[in-house]
C-alpha cells in the first residue's frame, strides 16, 4: 500500500475552537497524513505540534537587531525613558532610517521576532509534501520551510493589509510590514485562498494573484424550518469582541416592542467587555444572556429562532467584506436575516432574498427594515434559507479544497 502524502497546516491561533482549520483538516485527513501546528490540538486524531505561546514584549521586537543596538535600546528605555514619549521618537526615528528600511531589512525585522524563530525551529525537520499556511503570520514560516518539491498553500482567510486599518498607531507601524510579507511572500505560494469574492479581488488587484474562494460555511444540517409563533425570535452568537461594537447590534430590540425578543449566545475574548455587555443589558427583558455551545451546536441550537441579526461596523475594508461563520450558520439553522449594509453578507442576502439589509449601520435602521417584515415574510425567508442551505456548507467547501490540493500532489 503507498504511503499517504503528509500535510503540515500552521496557524498562530487555537485550533481545537477555529471552524476553519477544522474544516481544513475534515477535508484532507481521509486522503493525506495531517500534522497540525498550532497553541492547541485540533483533537481531529491528527498529528499536532504545539508552538510556543507567550504574551508580546517590546524587548522580543528588536531580538534579531545587532547586539549594540539592542543593549542601547535597553539600557535608553529601562534607565531614562521608560515613562517618556521621546522614547518612542527615538525609536521610531533609527528604525525608519534607510539603514534599517533598506532592502526590506527593516521589515523582515519586524517579522521575525524570537517566538517566530522558535516557531521555525519547531517545525525545521518537518518533511510534508505540501504546507497550509493560515494567515500572513504563517506565511513566511512556511516559506521557508518550503523546499524542493514541497508545495505550498497560503489562506488569507482575510484581507491582512487592511486588517486594523481604522487604528493609527496599527497603520503607522505594522501596515508596511504587512505590504512588504504579501509582496515577498504572496508569490511564493502555489495556491492562494480568501474568504470573499471582494477579498479575492482586491488581493489580484495589488498582487497578481487569483484566489480560490473557500467560504466560512459549517457543515449542512438537514433541520426544518419552524414557523413564526407569537413572539419573534431574534438571535445573535459570537464572539464578544469590542473592535465589533456590539451595542449596536443589540441595541436593535430597544427600537422593537414587546413582541419581539433578543437571545445572545457570546463568547468571551478574554477582557471584561462580555461582563460589560450583561451589565448594560442585563436587566432588559427583552433580552438573554446564554451560555456559550460548541461550533457544531450552534446551527441546531439556534433553529428555534426567526431572525439571525448582525450589524457590523464599517471601520475597515474587511468588515464592510466580511463572509464570517454566523451568516452561514444563520443560514443552515434555517434563519431569516436582517443584517447592516455589509457589501458581501447583503449581496448575498439580496440575491437570494433571504432578508433584509439595513439602509445605515445603525440599530434605528436595522430595526426599521425588521419591523417592515410581516410574520408571513419572516416565514418565507426562513424558507429561502432552507433553499440555499445545500450551497452554503462545508461539504462544498471541501471538494474545493480536496480539488485544488489533489491538483498540486499528483
Amino acid at each position: 500500500m503507498t504511503a499517504k502524502k503528509k500535510i503540515l497546516i500552521i496557524c498562530h491561533n487555537t485550533l481545537h475552537n477555529d471552524p476553519r482549520i477544522l474544516r481544513q483538516i475534515d477535508a484532507l485527513k481521509d486522503y493525506y497524513e495531517i500534522t497540525a501546528a498550532g497553541y492547541s490540538d485540533p483533537c481531529k486524531n491528527v498529528g499536532f505540534i504545539q508552538l510556543q505561546n507567550y504574551e508580546y514584549r517590546m524587548i522580543d521586537y528588536f531580538f534579531n537587531y545587532p547586539w549594540l543596538f539592542r543593549k542601547f535600546f535597553a539600557f535608553v528605555t529601562q534607565v531614562y525613558l521608560k515613562t517618556s514619549g521621546l522614547r518612542t521618537r527615538i525609536i521610531n526615528g533609527i528604525l525608519k532610517s534607510r539603514l534599517f528600511k533598506g532592502s526590506g531589512y527593516y521589515y523582515e525585522r519586524n517579522y521575525w521576532t524570537k517566538i517566530k524563530k522558535i516557531h521555525y525551529d519547531q517545525l525545521k525537520n518537518e518533511t510534508p509534501d505540501l504546507i497550509i499556511a493560515n494567515d500572513i503570520e504563517a506565511l513566511p514560516i512556511a516559506a521557508r520551510l518550503k523546499k524542493g518539491k514541497i508545495k505550498l498553500v497560503f489562506d488569507a482567510h482575510e484581507y491582512h493589509p487592511e486588517e486594523l486599518a481604522e487604528i493609527p498607531e496599527w497603520r503607522e507601524r505594522e501596515q508596511p510590514t504587512v505590504l512588504h510579507l504579501c509582496n515577498k511572500y504572496i508569490k511564493k505560494a502555489d495556491l492562494m485562498m480568501t474568504v470573499s469574492a471582494p477579498i479575492a479581488r482586491e488581493y489580484k488587484k495589488l498582487f497578481g494573484v487569483e484566489p480560490v474562494l473557500v467560504i466560512n460555511a459549517p457543515p449542512y444540517e438537514d433541520l426544518k424550518v419552524n414557523k413564526v409563533g407569537e413572539k419573534i425570535r431574534l438571535i445573535h452568537h459570537g464572539g464578544a469582541v469590542k473592535q465589533r461594537l456590539l451595542e449596536e447590534t443589540i441595541n436593535v430590540i430597544e427600537h422593537l416592542d414587546d413582541r419581539y425578543t433578543l437571545d445572545l449566545i457570546l463568547v468571551s475574548s478574554g477582557n471584561e467587555y462580555l461582563d460589560e455587555l450583561k451589565q448594560k443589558y442585563g436587566k432588559n427583558k427583552q433580552i438573554k444572556f446564554l451560555e456559550p455551545v460548541p461550533t457544531s451546536e450552534i446551527s441546531k441550537l439556534i433553529n428555534k429562532y426567526d431572525i439571525g441579526i448582525y450589524i457590523l461596523p464599517p471601520l475597515n475594508f474587511n468588515n464592510i467584506n466580511a463572509l464570517p461563520n454566523k451568516f452561514f450558520e444563520f443560514i443552515q439553522a434555517r434563519l431569516a436575516i436582517a443584517i447592516g449594509p455589509m457589501a458581501a453578507m447583503a449581496e448575498v442576502v439580496k440575491e437570494h432574498n433571504l432578508g433584509v439589509v439595513s439602509k445605515e449601520f445603525t440599530s434605528a435602521s436595522l430595526a426599521s427594515a425588521i419591523k417592515n417584515m410581516s410574520v408571513e415574510e419572516i416565514y418565507e425567508r426562513k424558507k429561502q434559507s432552507d433553499v440555499v442551505a445545500s450551497k452554503f456548507c462545508s461539504e462544498m467547501n471541501k471538494k474545493i479544497i480536496l480539488m485544488e490540493v489533489n491538483k498540486l500532489l499528483v
